[in-house]
């Protein structure tokens, strides 16, 4: 969601520093990139030494973006609702993914006016691991019906929504730019494409 659909307009970043502040942990700015798209949880596990203090610091993070999140902060990638549009119209089933809890992943869907407009939404905690495992691909692919993982595309604009997709076995990933991770990025881990937007996947996909 966040970066491929949805602009966080540098909430998420804001909200990560302050949490580690809040516990005494400087961020490390490179290590902060690698890990985007991770579960958020984890995430704070790997850069906290302790388990009580990544657990504060956990909760300062959400709070912080449920602050942004209802200040208006977070908003919909321009076309993002005309290209849900297009692939309904073409029969494609839409499953929302993110490394967000499902406190923020709702309230972000309620702000934006997108509750029940995907087929599925799916947080880490719905499956048991987030990216860049393979669980949350595999579970919409077997919720939404798919018929192989031939009938998946995946899109997304982090490595770890890469090697997620890598990981289940799903051909079609594509690289989105304009969110956590650059071009380079991108490249450095098994794609089908590189686009420039989300504006651009049904172009990338050929639909009509």
């Amino acid at each position: 969601m966040a970066g491929t659909t949805v602009e966080e307009n540098g909430s998420v970043p804001a909200a990560v520093e302050r949490a580690l502040r809040s516990v005494g942990v400087p961020p490390a700015p490179a290590r902060l990139r690698e890990l985007r798209g991770m579960p958020k949880q984890r995430m704070f596990e790997l850069l906290v030494p302790d388990a009580i203090r990544a657990r504060a610091a956990y909760e300062e993070f959400v709070r912080a973006v449920v602050e942004a999140v209802r200040s208006g902060t977070v908003t919909a990638k321009p076309g993002a609702l005309s290209v849900f549009g297009r692939l309904r119209a073409h029969g494609i089933k839409i499953a929302l993914i993110t490394g967000f809890p499902r406190e923020i992943r709702d309230l972000v869907l309620e702000e934006l006016g997108w509750s029940g407009f995907a087929d599925l939404v799916l947080s880490p905690e719905d499956v048991g691991r987030g990216r860049p495992y393979p669980d949350l691909v595999w579970a919409a692919a077997a919720r939404l019906e798919a018929t192989g993982v031939r009938s998946i595309l995946v899109a997304g604009d982090t490595r770890n929504d890469l090697l997620a997709a890598y990981r289940a076995g799903v051909p079609a990933a594509i690289g989105v730019l304009g969110g956590a991770h650059d071009e380079d990025e991108l490249r450095r881990v098994p794609h089908a494409a590189i686009i420039s937007g989300i504006t651009d996947l049904p172009n990338a996909i050929a639909l009509d």
